[in-house]
């Protein structure tokens, strides 16, 4: 497609515009794109990988302002104050140079900065502190691990009971995960091999917690709910079920105990007979929640 080209779009999946090509028009006066070879912010050459370009220089500024930026998101860490011009300030006087920093920052260093103020000053700091206890699954998608959004960063937090257990992750145990591909695996193992006294630093200001497991009868089983169930709500259910134990999770894997199966059920149901999970219907829903047999 070419500069300035029209291109026909349509609604994909209920949201995402999908380019369906290019209208047939005149080129006098339309251009092919740029085709860059250097970042933008840095001047490192760029890495092209598939149908994208990359930087893979660790000192690009826009990069590391991308990453902190993201860190304090409200989908991850959610500290309000850090906006990206006070971050892009923070970042240009080394203030912060790794996510640990964020931490560490003192009074006096935010008091010369313009337009920060005692009471601004104190509403940072405080909002910094009550950061340092966060789930565990915010506190995965706030590192930034390629490949790795809000919904994989659930998934990772259902399975560990605390932070440090992401450091020894295989890939093998990672793919056996819900909806977690080889690409995916092997991008958290390799995150984690190149970043880890980071993180560890980070850790050491940060209590990121997992769900809190509950001892009961159906403890530590993984169980996913489909279709519709006559007698509860699919919220109802899932709270009952952790109550006892268990681990709901969102999807079927081979990593899945249980599948409880309502009407309706569809592509869950199929996939747990091919995986030969166990399945429970209404009817004999009640005896699990009394007994917990399988």
């Amino acid at each position: 497609m070419r500069v300035g080209e029209e291109v026909i779009i349509r609604r994909s999946n209920d949201v995402i515009p999908e380019v369906l090509g290019a209208v047939i028009a005149s080129e006098a006066h339309q251009s092919l794109p740029e085709d860059i070879s250097s970042c933008p912010s840095c001047g490192v050459e760029l890495v092209k990988k598939g149908a994208h370009k990359f930087c893979e220089s660790q000192n690009c500024s826009a990069k590391i302002l991308e990453k902190f930026s993201h860190f304090v998101s409200r989908d991850c860490m959610n500290i309000e104050g850090l906006s990206d011009k006070t971050l892009e300030v923070l970042v240009a006087k080394g203030f912060i140079k790794t996510l640990g920093d964020i931490y560490r920052i003192t009074a006096s260093e935010l008091m010369g900065l313009e337009g920060f103020k005692d009471k601004k000053i104190n509403n940072l700091l405080d909002a910094i502190k009550e950061s340092k206890q966060v789930d565990l699954s915010r506190f995965i998608n706030g590192l930034g691990i390629p490949n790795i959004g809000k919904k994989a960063s659930l998934t990772l937090a259902t399975n560990m009971d605390n932070a440090f257990e992401l450091f020894e992750l295989t890939q093998a145990e990672l793919v056996q995960m819900e909806d977690f591909g080889e690409i995916m695996a092997q991008s958290v193992v390799e995150f984690f091999r190149a970043n880890r006294e980071e993180v560890e630093d980070l850790l050491s200001y940060v209590k990121a917690k997992g769900k809190e497991r509950v001892d009961g009868i159906l403890s530590d089983l993984k169980i996913c709910i489909t279709g519709t169930l006559a007698g509860y709500t699919r919220s109802q259910l899932a709270k009952t079920l952790e109550e006892l134990g268990a681990i709901v999770v969102d999807g079927v894997s081979k990593a899945t105990d249980v599948l409880i199966v309502g009407e309706g059920a569809g592509s869950k149901l199929e996939k747990a007979q091919k995986l030969g999970i166990k399945i429970i219907d209404e009817i004999h829903l009640s005896s699990f929640l009394r007994d917990g047999r399988i």
